[in-house]
């Protein structure tokens, strides 16, 4: 039986984008990033922590978002992925839950 789902606190719009690599002309590639799907989730931002990285600070911030499982886009590997939320880009690092209703996944925020 599948877990209940509570959509009363999926009320964050994300967007999920694939990258694809387009010649640019003179033999390299640029990438590009395309709308995927867009979804309801919940989005939340976690404790995040800062580093020195190539003479700056940069933050990391995670955010935990559950959402809905769809077929085929949430069971293909997530890394493919990019997360658009409230102007901010996320990138996937795992999948913390799997159910056959749910799906929760840890991404990064870096460099805000």
């Amino acid at each position: 039986m599948p877990k209940p789902i509570s959509i009363s606190k999926m009320r964050d719009r994300i967007t999920f984008e694939v990258a694809s690599k387009t010649s640019d002309g003179m033999g390299g590639n640029t990438i590009t990033w395309a709308t995927e799907f867009s979804t309801w989730a919940n989005v939340q931002e976690m404790k995040g922590n800062r580093e020195m990285r190539f003479g700056q600070i940069n933050y990391n911030t995670p955010y935990e978002i559950t959402l809905r499982y769809r077929n085929g886009d949430s069971s293909e590997p997530l890394t493919k992925y990019r997360i658009l939320f409230e102007g901010t880009y996320l990138t996937v690092h795992s999948i913390i839950e799997k159910h056959e209703s749910t799906i929760k996944i840890l991404a990064y925020s870096t460099g805000q």
